[in-house]
């Protein structure tokens, strides 16, 4: 573990060294889930499963059974030692792109690790000694260095949302760097856009960077039914969900969207919002499963422990199944998630509730 205190702002790296892969045990759980309260507690562990050859394929957060922020990780055994990853671990106290941070995340990707919008978690750990106001600015990042000798660097940057005028003209800016969005996190009470810069992209992509950042824009309300009546307006006029973002109060959740179709081509949503609430995995599958029959989907990207947004494309209709299990329900969450994906299901995200890791799964039905 390489711990860096030379900044206040960047309070940890930690780095999973290049281990040799053990052999393969008889009988392994196909899929196993780690949890911790620490950031050195979940790198410890992650290190010790990414070497018995499993890779995260879900990450979550919610509260302990103490009421301290824990965050669990779903992950999958590699079907060879060549499919091994690497993982690196980082805590900050402090805004993206602060210098400190912005310069461990990007000597990380220099060396071929990536970030995902789904492993960046708005979390507050146990092991940081800081004030309450820094406390609440803690984001947890997990990148991964895929297999194979890559030796591509992507590039990370940030910025904070302010108004509509001001995240128009910094996302116009940060395209013609070559920089794309690529997903939103609520962090110390504040929105941050999250870009990433593929390799070999030193300038923009094909179009007008100003005509492409006027093709995004963030909805953000304080109140549920405001907010609703702004996603059905927005999606009218073409725009569809990219991302979303919890909120740090009881509100509805804020959404990254883009335009990308024209009327009357357009997807149509739901927002199911339940901000604090615990996930009951039955009522979890009974709203989902309602909705399914009507031809709406959950959104990719768009599902917290806060809210669901389902979508419904244009075109022929299907209907979904979605199924709900329970880390509490014998004969286990590997068993169970392997008798529902050989029924067709596949993974859809995990949340995270005191003393419970609910796996959510969708199937693929038939036409409406």
């Amino acid at each position: 573990m390489v711990l860096l205190k030379k900044a206040p702002v960047l309070l940890g790296l930690l780095i999973l060294a290049s281990l040799p892969m053990p052999a393969q045990e008889a009988g392994a759980e196909r899929f196993r889930l780690i949890g911790a309260e620490r950031a050195q507690s979940l790198n410890r562990k992650l290190r010790s499963a990414a070497a018995e050859g499993y890779h995260v394929i879900a990450a979550g957060r919610g509260p302990s059974v103490s009421g301290k922020g824990r965050v669990v990780l779903l992950m999958e055994k590699n079907e060879t030692a060549e499919q091994r990853r690497e993982y690196a671990v980082l805590t900050s106290s402090g805004k993206l792109d602060d210098a400190p941070t912005a310069a461990g995340i990007n000597a990380l990707a220099a060396k071929g690790y990536r970030l995902s919008p789904e492993h960046i978690l708005p979390e507050r750990l146990d092991d940081l000694w800081v004030t309450e106001s820094t406390y609440e600015d803690q984001v947890l990042l997990i990148l991964e260095r895929p297999p194979g000798p890559d030796d591509s660097a992507y590039a990370y940057d940030s910025f904070s949302y302010e108004t509509a005028a001001s995240f128009t003209r910094e996302l116009s800016s940060s395209l013609a760097k070559g920089y794309e969005p690529m997903g939103i996190v609520n962090s110390a009470r504040r929105l941050r856009i999250v870009l990433e810069k593929r390799p070999g992209r030193d300038g923009p992509a094909s179009g007008d960077p100003g005509e492409r950042a006027g093709r995004y824009r963030i909805l953000l309300t304080p109140k549920r039914l405001a907010m609703k009546h702004a996603l059905k307006r927005a999606a009218k006029k073409g725009y569809r969900v990219v991302d979303m973002a919890d909120p740090s109060i009881y509100a509805p959740p804020m959404l990254l969207l883009q335009k990308r179709d024209d009327p009357p081509e357009t997807y149509r949503y739901k927002l199911i919002v339940k901000p604090g609430k615990k996930i009951r995995k039955s009522k979890l599958e009974r709203k989902l499963n309602k909705r399914a029959r009507k031809g709406f989907h959950v959104t990719p990207g768009a599902i917290t422990r806060s809210a669901v947004v389902l979508q419904r494309p244009p075109g022929p209709l299907t209907h979904p199944e979605y199924r709900a299990l329970s880390s509490t329900t014998a004969p286990g969450i590997s068993a169970t998630m392997e008798a529902a994906l050989s029924e067709g299901f596949r993974l859809v995200t995990i949340f995270v509730t005191a003393g419970e890791t609910t796996v959510l799964l969708e199937k693929p039905g038939p036409a409406l």
